[in-house]
């Protein structure tokens, strides 16, 4: 509950703060309040009553309110601090307010140890400040359902084809893709804050290949979740891959692969990349299902018709595989004996049919399972 000043003053005069306040400097998680150290920090100034008022605020669309952090940073003291929050707090709660967002500046990091005593709680840190929360209806015994920090990132895909067919493909040269032996991608990158997941892909591609490109639309949507070692807290990502075109084909022609985090850059013939990625990616786990529906409506798209049939070594496009090891220019080698049916043929969906299916597949990259949502 919010700090009652007097109780503390006497304590405050003769309590050395400095010997006893322990925060460990740089890292709020480990933050370390030591016995009787919240009311040193609340008085490390003189015990005169602050004129200020409550700190200013705005009212958010749940009945909560936001405090004005510049106002936060105008405070000189953090007994001043206390004394208006404490103000702040009685006056919210006199006029129904219900949860309290305090966003503590980095340079204001003394007034963490007070906010925490009068009843705030961390939410989340960034770079230059800390957010804090108050759930005023938690007095009564009520159920805090304030929303938690951010649970989801999100990333992209570009599924890029020219007018031959092939796709704009990348070998990372760091990353989680760079573990394997000649393994080609989609260029794929995540979305800065602020950013639209269209705009992310054109950045991407561009970072990574040169090539600049257009969204022509969402394909294919997944969603896994991960569980920090560290937390135990499960994370959310999502995965959107977009189906692209060259803005200029004659200019696309020429690959420029990003120096730090490309190895390689090329344009494939989507068939072999994914016979030759068998191994990693097979047939109907998550990737590899991503990929061959992207190139099916990438090919719609382009009015190329249905796609071709997987190439044996010699060239002749096949539907069984000879018992040959074909590999790519590249190197890839084609797993041997592998059924090379088209994988790119059109699944079996109803005529006129629209939006996404979920699906559960296997990842193939890793253990365990992602839902997907295609077409």
């Amino acid at each position: 509950k919010p700090v009652i000043m007097h109780r503390f003053r006497h304590f405050a005069q003769h309590f050395n703060w400095r010997k006893q306040l322990n925060v460990t400097r740089g890292s709020l998680g480990v933050l370390k309040v030591g016995a009787g150290a919240v009311a040193a920090a609340i008085f490390i100034c003189p015990t005169t009553s602050c004129e200020a008022g409550p700190l200013k605020s705005i009212q958010d669309t749940y009945g909560g309110r936001l405090v004005d952090s510049e106002d936060v940073s105008s405070c000189k003291s953090t007994f001043e601090f206390v004394e208006r929050l404490d103000a702040s707090v009685r006056k919210w709660r006199a006029e129904g307010a219900r949860g309290l967002w305090l966003e503590i500046p980095a340079s204001n990091a003394a007034f963490i140890a007070p906010a925490l005593a009068a009843g705030f709680e961390i939410h989340h840190a960034e770079k230059d400040h800390v957010t804090l929360t108050y759930w005023v209806p938690g007095e009564q015994g009520v159920a805090n359902n304030l929303p938690p920090h951010t649970t989801h990132t999100f990333g992209v895909g570009a599924l890029v084809l020219n007018r031959r067919g092939e796709i704009l493909a990348v070998q990372e040269r760091s990353g989680p893709a760079a573990q394997f032996k000649d393994f080609w991608k989609m260029p794929t990158g995540s979305v800065d804050a602020g950013e639209d997941a269209c705009v992310a892909c054109v950045r991407e591609v561009l970072e990574e290949t040169g090539v600049n490109v257009e969204v022509e639309r969402l394909i294919a949507i997944r969603e896994a979740h991960f569980t920090p070692r560290r937390s135990g807290k499960a994370k959310t990502n999502v995965f959107m891959v977009f189906v692209c075109r060259p803005v200029d084909e004659v200019l696309a022609e020429k690959i420029t692969p990003q120096a730090s985090e490309i190895k390689a850059a090329r344009w494939i013939d989507p068939g072999v990349l994914l016979e030759g990625n068998a191994a990693i990616m097979p047939p109907d786990s998550v990737y590899h299902e991503l990929l061959r529906t992207a190139v099916k409506e990438a090919r719609r798209l382009r009015g190329l018709g249905s796609a071709p049939r997987l190439r044996n070594g010699d060239g002749r496009a096949t539907h069984e595989s000879n018992g040959t090891v074909p590999t790519t220019e590249s190197g890839l080698v084609w797993k041997q004996g592998f059924e090379s049916k088209s994988y790119l043929e059109d699944s079996e969906r109803k005529e006129g049919a629209s939006g996404f299916v979920p699906r559960r597949l296997g990842v193939g990259l890793r253990p365990g399972k992602n839902t997907v949502y295609m077409p």
